[in-house]
């Protein structure tokens, strides 16, 4: 083979050689999933609700290098399933506070399987009441939606609540409003269909007990 044909072919090779190396390293340097903006986009059979046990906590991206935010111990999250090792973790009513955290960095808070009875509220628009015990619970609620004009759209809810097809998951269904209900942790989490009688008014959100 003479000079200038071995030439090209080493030129070749090594370009080759050039090419595989860069798309490798282009692959291990991709982020892995993130998590999603917020809780809700995810699915309430994966949530958990944790404790932060370390001094400090920060909040990581997906490749585990820490962003601007940390949570302090004793914080109450909620946690979606593991990803790479670590979870993605919401601070209920901070959205500004959200990321992966190690797995050493929390410890799980108890779950009850049913919704604990007494007065629960998501905010000034939506309050829901639990009584009676499994097997026959009763829920009544009341959900306001302000419109434009200045008045107000109402919606009441009042009937039995009954075991959904897993054990922490609890349905109120009467005409053709339907509510979700999941228990984590110390909140209640709350699925509607938007057909609760009053126009665009929605019970959906997270509650936290007050009483």
């Amino acid at each position: 083979m003479t000079g200038p044909v071995l030439l090209r072919s080493a030129l070749r090779l090594t370009l080759l050689g050039l090419t595989l190396l860069g798309g490798a390293q282009g692959r291990s340097a991709a982020p892995g999933p993130g998590c999603p903006e917020h809780w809700s986009a995810l699915n309430p059979a994966d949530l958990r609700a944790t404790r932060v046990s370390v001094r400090r906590a920060p909040l990581t991206d997906a490749r585990g290098q820490p962003g601007p935010h940390s949570l302090s111990q004793g914080e109450a999250v909620l946690q979606g399933p593991a990803v790479g090792g670590r979870r993605c973790t919401y601070v209920p009513g901070d959205a500004s506070r959200s990321g992966f955290l190690r797995p050493g960095d929390t410890e799980p808070l108890p779950t009850p399987t049913a919704p604990e009875n007494g007065t629960w509220e998501r905010d000034a628009n939506a309050g829901l009441t639990v009584t009676g015990k499994p097997g026959s619970l009763m829920l009544t609620g009341t959900g306001l939606f302000a419109t434009a004009s200045g008045g107000v759209n109402v919606s009441h809810l009042n009937g039995p609540l009954r075991r959904g097809e897993s054990a922490r998951r609890w349905v109120y269904s009467d005409g053709d409003c339907t509510l979700t209900l999941w228990p984590v942790g110390p909140w209640l989490l709350v699925q509607d269909n938007l057909k609760c009688a009053g126009a665009n008014v929605t019970f959906a959100g997270l509650y936290r007990h007050v009483r």
